[in-house]
């Protein structure tokens, strides 16, 4: 497109957004004819909070994944986490879900995910997509120090306090596994 010249290309572009491209194309901030090119077969795929029906398939889904990538068996949901996924509206929509599953293999005793504040007392809902996607940043950021730590926390565990053979399981120097231990307050 814009070029002087034909090229010959044989390809299929799937493209996914959050926005109306429609919408946007009216306003002018978005390319007609690009739109155009990519408006083929559309597929509406609704946030989670409007198909609450798949969670429960969802989170079986996901404890199998997290369970293959962890190399651990797959773990069993409660009748009240599964109530409580049921009742959340998951701003965070799937990738969400899957960091909930993912906490719940690190803490076996749930309290993480029954006692997570946002889920309990709910947040204010982003008005902008910058304000969704700062709540995103600082929830996978929260996410991320928590996993970490919970496994840490379960290696150090697991070897009694012994840094060497804690941080030779896990393939890491000894320093490297200290400076972990202090970002995680451990």
């Amino acid at each position: 497109m814009g070029g002087n010249r034909s090229l010959k290309v044989k390809c299929r572009i799937l493209a996914a957004t959050n926005k109306n491209l429609g919408e946007l194309v009216k306003l002018g901030k978005f390319r007609e004819d690009l739109f155009y090119r990519l408006d083929v077969l559309r597929v509406n795929v609704p946030p989670l909070k409007e198909r609450k029906e798949d969670i429960p398939e969802l989170a079986d889904y996901f404890i199998h994944v997290v369970a293959k990538d962890l190399n651990l068996p797959p773990i069993k949901l409660t009748q009240n986490q599964l109530n409580e996924m049921l009742e959340y509206d998951w701003p965070g929509n799937i990738r969400e879900l899957k960091n909930h599953i993912t906490r719940l293999f690190f803490n076996p005793s749930s309290k993480l995910f029954e006692n997570n504040s946002y889920i309990k007392t709910g947040t204010q809902i982003p008005e902008t997509w910058e304000e969704m996607d700062e709540m995103r940043k600082k929830a996978t950021e929260k996410a991320a120090r928590e996993i970490e730590t919970l496994f840490l926390d379960n290696l150090l565990k697991k070897f009694n306090g012994n840094i060497s053979k804690a941080a030779e399981h896990i393939g890491i120097n000894r320093s490297n596994l200290h400076k972990m231990k202090k970002k995680c307050g451990l």
